[in-house]
């Protein structure tokens, strides 16, 4: 079996051109022919890098996604409650990729897209939570679901705002981590509980 060449200038011009092209078309009604068009290639060009349409679809999402972390392993004390730079690294890469985000998950887009987005993405909420002590009990999955729900509200609404956006990606994670900062110090009090004038709200 050849492998087809996914990469270089003439495959930027195609991802672009089907990006562009689902702003105004369902992602599956697109045709080879016009993307060649949009692209300014030739149909055959195309078959030089894709299969189909679905090929490079497929592509696309599953290079987004194998990029993509959220969350780094590293060592943690329960009562460090900095926000993590991994999560600012994180909204610093969809930010990047926001035009391609937002057409893969849009009302155009790939319906599955989004839910293997979340997927990935409390995968390492789940694995996150471990490594920081928090209780695998009956409330974790309903725990790692708030989480996911707070950050990608967080991040939809930079992504549909653009350069309009009024936060940075520091202030989306210091935002996104005050749900995380109580959880945390809840934690905290259980495993050092101070009382009378000591305690700190």
């Amino acid at each position: 079996m050849i492998m087809k060449k996914k990469t270089g200038n003439t495959c930027r011009r195609i991802r672009e051109a089907y990006i562009s092209l689902i702003g105004d078309k369902p992602y599956d009604r697109i045709s080879v022919r016009e993307l060649a068009q949009a692209a300014h290639i030739q149909r055959s060009t195309f078959y030089q890098y894709y299969d189909s349409i679905n090929d490079l679809i497929t592509s696309m999402e599953a290079e987004l996604l194998d990029e993509m972390v959220f969350y780094v392993d590293t060592e943690f004390d329960i009562r460090d409650i900095r926000p993590l730079d991994s999560v600012r690294d994180w909204f610093c890469w969809c930010m990047e990729r926001r035009r391609c985000l937002l057409a893969l998950m849009g009302e155009n887009g790939d319906p599955f897209f989004e839910e293997k987005f979340k997927q990935k993405v409390c995968v390492d909420i789940n694995r996150m939570m471990s490594t920081e002590g928090m209780p695998e009990d009956g409330l974790r999955p309903f725990c790692v679901e708030l989480t996911y729900s707070i950050h990608f509200s967080l991040l939809k609404f930079a992504m549909q705002l653009g350069d309009r956006c009024p936060f940075s990606a520091e202030e989306l994670t210091r935002l996104s981590n005050y749900w995380r900062t109580c959880a945390l110090k809840a934690e905290q009090e259980k495993k050092f509980p101070v009382s009378g004038k000591n305690k700190r709200i």
